[in-house]
């Protein structure tokens, strides 16, 4: 569904052979699907049936503690491997003399970000914002990743183990003044439905690794020349607070934060942004106050399957989400209510359903600004844009997610509004077309290393 203003619209019908289009998936999506729907996904579905999204709950909250760790614990041991990748390939381009390093940097939290960037008037913050905690003091965690290269240092002690527990060689004290300016940067928000994730997600490193490969692929053809070489590259996830111990607005402040202290600290750099569903929602609303606030400053932003619209009542959700085994109904509904503090009664399950009641009684919803930063598609026309400044966005859809209708939604809206938007489409389910269905990833990375390293990106239709 769109949201334009006080008017709703339901989305349009669609025929029986779109309808079987955009729940279709590979073989390996569904044994994936299936594997995870238990292993990963359970835990959830059972919160979201037994338990209110309440963060004074013990209940809720040592459930949701035990669903974390499985979920980390998975995305932890992929990151892991697709780190050892990475480092192994810049070792074989640099002939052992670079290689993959990691480690924590700690941005301070601006407690006044949303009166820097004009989204609440300072008189009027302390009595809507403070009482949520979401502008506490405190220092947000931002990882890092890149080749050594990519920093200022001259010399290394390497320890032989970190690659075998990490993945990477661990720089324990790095700062951000020790990173290269020239550098591109990649500032990524990892995916969980806002209550779950960490910034060592297996989709960060999977993709990083994947763009300087094409980049190194696509240096050596240009050029027509052999030889060695390892594209200058970094990634900094950030690791923002999660509902419902911290509800909505503490996450997009933490990633307000980090965004405002990197494009200070580098004022001559433009940066990439990234997210994937939750991550993509925090993405797509980072950008587009980055773009009122910092024009010409952001170079690309990647939203890849976002998590946008608490209303849950889309055609693709009505479709895809009693088949997903990822995103169940009621956890997508259940997280919603949880990121946005909706206190209904738990027991009133026809209540539970209609979003739209829960809904009715959110504050944020009456403020405009604010709302635009939990629900990024709502308000985009109002924001002026213009070619010679704006980033290029790159919307990842898939055919078998419940939050297709989510993406596209976006897509139509920022086109509307005239900005370079290029959609991917992957066959398959949420999370998991990334990984099966090659065609979609391969042109999907070949779109993101083009507005990364410059080149042209010829916007497709839907």
């Amino acid at each position: 569904m769109e949201v334009s203003g006080d008017k709703e619209t339901k989305p349009p019908k669609r025929s029986r052979a779109h309808q079987r289009q955009r729940t279709q998936k590979t073989f390996k999506d569904r044994l994936y699907s299936f594997f995870l729907s238990f292993a990963l996904f359970n835990p959830f579905l059972r919160l979201a049936r037994k338990f209110a999204p309440n963060r004074k709950s013990k209940e809720t909250i040592q459930l949701l503690s035990f669903a974390r760790k499985i979920f980390n614990f998975i995305e932890g041991f992929y990151n892991k491997r697709h780190c050892k990748d990475w480092n192994h390939f810049i070792q074989k381009e640099s002939n052992h003399d670079d290689f993959l390093v990691g480690g924590t940097l700690y941005i301070p939290r601006e407690k006044d970000i949303l009166t820097q960037w004009g989204i609440v008037d300072k008189d009027n913050e302390n009595q809507s914002i403070s009482q949520n905690r979401a502008l506490e003091n405190g220092e947000i965690e931002v990882e890092f990743l890149g080749p050594f290269s990519a920093t200022k240092w001259t010399s290394f002690q390497k320890n032989k183990g970190d690659v075998k527990k990490y993945g990477f060689h661990k720089i324990s004290n790095l700062n951000l003044e020790d990173l290269d300016p020239s550098v591109p940067i990649l500032l990524w928000f990892h995916g969980g439905g806002m209550l779950a994730g960490c910034p060592k997600d297996r989709f960060i490193s999977s993709f990083a690794q994947l763009l300087v490969k094409r980049e190194n692929k696509s240096r050596k053809s240009k050029e027509k020349v052999g030889g060695n070489y390892v594209p200058p590259f970094i990634v900094l996830s950030v690791d923002y607070r999660l509902a419902p111990e911290h509800p909505f607005p503490s996450a997009i402040v933490d990633c307000l934060s980090v965004t405002s202290y990197i494009l200070k600290s580098f004022p001559t750099i433009s940066i990439n942004i990234g997210g994937i569903s939750a991550g993509g929602n925090l993405a797509a609303a980072v950008s587009l106050q980055s773009y009122k606030c910092f024009p010409g400053r952001l170079n690309s932003t990647m939203i890849m399957q976002p998590m946008l619209d608490p209303l849950c009542n889309s055609m693709s959700f009505t479709l895809n989400s009693p088949y997903s085994g990822i995103i169940a109904g009621e956890s997508l509904r259940w997280v919603w209510r949880a990121y946005l503090e909706l206190s209904i009664d738990h027991s009133d399950n026809q209540f539970d359903k209609d979003m739209k009641k829960c809904l009715e009684n959110c504050p944020w919803k009456e403020k405009e600004d604010m709302w635009r930063l939990c629900c990024p598609q709502f308000g985009i026309s109002k924001v002026p844009s213009s070619s010679s400044s704006s980033p290029i966005f790159i919307v990842s859809t898939a055919t078998a997610d419940p939050l297709e209708d989510d993406g596209i939604n976006l897509i139509k809206v920022l086109k509307q509004s005239g900005f370079n938007v290029t959609h991917n489409r992957c066959i398959g389910n949420h999370y998991i077309s990334l990984e099966t269905d090659a065609k979609g990833r391969k042109n999907m990375i070949e779109s993101w290393h083009d507005s990364i390293w410059g080149q042209n990106v010829v916007p497709m239709e839907l």
